[in-house]
C-alpha cells in the first residue's frame, strides 16, 4: 500500500508541472513563429510515450514481461499514428521544394 500511496503522490506531483510545461512550450512555439498544427502531435506523442512508459514499467513489476513489450508496441504505433499528420506535412513541404 506504501508503494501504490507514494506512486500517487509522484504522479499527483509530475501532473501538477504538467500544465506548466504546456503553457512554456505554447509560448516558445508562438515566439518562434510555430503553428499549433505542428505542436500538438509533438505533444501527443509525448503524452502516450508517458503513459506507455508507465504502463509498460508497472507490468513489469507485476512480473507480465510479454505483457509489457505488448504495451510498448501498441504504444508505439499508437505514436505513429498521432505523428501522421505532422509526416504528411513534412512530406508536402519536401514536395513543394522537390
Amino acid at each position: 500500500m506504501l508503494t501504490i500511496a507514494t506512486g500517487l503522490v509522484i504522479v499527483w506531483i509530475a501532473s501538477s508541472l504538467t500544465g506548466e510545461i504546456v503553457m512554456t512550450m505554447k509560448n516558445m512555439s508562438m515566439a518562434g513563429g510555430v503553428s499549433d498544427i505542428y505542436l500538438a502531435p509533438v505533444m501527443k506523442c509525448v503524452g502516450i510515450g508517458i503513459v506507455t512508459h508507465m504502463s509498460a514499467q508497472i507490468c513489469r513489476d507485476a512480473q507480465q514481461s510479454s505483457t509489457a513489450s505488448a504495451v510498448e508496441l501498441c504504444g508505439t504505433l499508437c505514436a505513429l499514428y498521432a505523428a501522421l499528420p505532422l509526416i504528411q506535412s513534412l512530406l508536402a513541404t519536401v514536395e513543394k521544394l522537390v
